[in-house]
């Protein structure tokens, strides 16, 4: 296969990741670019070529996949994790099958009350109680000591 239809594709590829922003685009118009290479130098070996194409693909999403994750884990503001560990009061008894009301003193995801189950034991009204994690629109909380 000619090195030109290479790059062609390469170039479609990388046009149609600028109109619908995916990044699968994006790898495989580096594979296809690499192919140009490849099909550059040998250009009757189309096995060499697809098989240069293919992992050039799998070789750049396995990176960007990695360095993906590393960042995710820096930041977690905006998402429901950031609110782990805040403290608030039990407004009604809550235990880990009925759901009770408690009330933070800042607002949590723009609201100060909030619909709560128990991690693991009943909770009394009043008890001080901490964010474990959330659920749907339901936090789980523990006794905060």
């Amino acid at each position: 296969m000619s090195y030109f239809i290479w790059l062609s594709l390469g170039v479609g590829a990388i046009v149609i990741e600028m109109m619908i922003p995916t990044l699968f685009s994006l790898f495989v118009g580096i594979g296809f670019f690499a192919a140009g290479v490849v099909a550059y130098f040998f250009p009757e070996m189309i096995f060499v070529q697809l098989a240069t194409a293919a992992m050039t693909m799998v070789i750049i999403a396995i990176l960007f996949r990695k360095r993906a994750d590393k960042h995710t884990a820096l930041s977690e503001v905006g998402t429901h994790n950031e609110f782990v560990g805040v403290v608030g009061k039990a407004l009604t008894p809550l235990s880990p099958y009925d759901e009770g009301d408690v009330l933070f003193p800042q607002s949590v995801m723009s609201t100060r009350q909030w619909k709560a189950l128990s991690l693991n034991e009943p909770i009394d009204e009043g008890t001080f109680v901490e964010i474990v994690t959330l659920s749907g629109n339901t936090l789980i909380v523990k006794s905060h000591l």
